[in-house]
């Protein structure tokens, strides 16, 4: 599986991430409140093993400093276990029943697949609740009382 075969099943899926709210396209989606989430695809390619993972990586880019940076306390990144509490973790594990080297690695820190079929089952489990995950975030960060990832 290539990036391209990866673009176009997340394209498929775009109605949905505009639905909860978020600009753009091609991996890379804002809120109006300049928090960009952006599907990041494992540097290191595909595995033959564990397929290929993503994750979803969001930063408030109005907190850039001088150099373009954005200090740590804006920025996370959102995978399987960040979803376990709101999935489940036999959900997750769930999807990769015929795999289980995948099935062991399933709630860390990567959405794995290693076909598009996969790719689609993945999104449509954890999709709608890591753009919440990300909304929820992009809110405490944009609250008036935020103080360097602590809420008070």
């Amino acid at each position: 599986m290539r990036r391209a075969d990866f673009d176009a099943v997340l394209l498929e899926f775009e109605s949905i991430i505009h639905d909860n709210g978020f600009t753009g396209s091609k991996g890379v989606y804002r809120l109006p409140n300049g928090v960009q989430c952006t599907f990041m695809l494992d540097k290191f390619g595909w595995d033959p093993e564990l397929g290929w993972g993503f994750l979803l990586d969001v930063q408030d880019v109005t907190r850039k400093d001088k150099s373009r940076h954005v200090p740590d306390e804006f920025h996370i990144q959102v995978g399987p276990h960040d979803l376990v509490r709101t999935l489940g973790r036999d959900a997750i594990v769930g999807l990769y029943a015929d795999n289980d080297v995948m099935g062991n690695r399933a709630a860390g820190s990567w959405f794995l697949f290693d076909h598009a079929e996969r790719l689609r089952s993945v999104l449509r489990l954890m999709l709608r609740p890591a753009l919440t995950h990300v909304r929820t975030w992009a809110e405490s960060v944009h609250a008036p009382t935020w103080s360097g990832g602590v809420v008070r």
